[in-house]
């Protein structure tokens, strides 16, 4: 099981001094809120996945993730993580499904990070004769 709590300095506010309000309710507010939802779901072996948006840009995100977590949840985290970064989405995603033996191949985007070309797709049998 994993949890994380990012306050919202960790989101992406580098370089700003002062915390606006919204920043400032979520970290005395929200996230010690989300922190007791996240107990009473690892009470109960379930995973969480809280991602605010307290100002344009700026999040803070909580996550628990189980041993059990499904492939649909762990995509919304690596999403949540990454923001907008696509490529470290796609990075994550393809890296997660290599190491956990997950087949990709029906995805064209995943089989082009892995470079496997279009073209190199076995045909079904007895080829195609129109």
């Amino acid at each position: 099981m994993h949890l994380l709590t990012l306050p919202s300095s960790a989101s992406g506010n580098r370089g700003r001094i002062v915390a606006s309000d919204n920043e400032k309710f979520y970290d005395d507010e929200i996230a010690p809120m989300l922190r007791e939802v996240s107990k009473k779901c690892e009470a109960h072996g379930m995973s969480l996945l809280a991602l605010v948006e307290y100002d344009k840009g700026e999040r803070g995100r909580t996550t628990l993730l189980q041993p059990s977590a499904g492939l649909e949840m762990i995509m919304a985290t690596l999403c949540a993580k990454a923001g907008a970064n696509i490529d470290s989405y796609m990075i994550g995603l393809s890296r997660y499904c290599r190491e956990k033996g997950i087949d990709c191949s029906q995805s064209i985007v995943m089989r082009q990070l892995r470079g496997d070309s279009l073209s190199a797709r076995t045909e079904p049998e007895g080829g195609n004769n129109g």
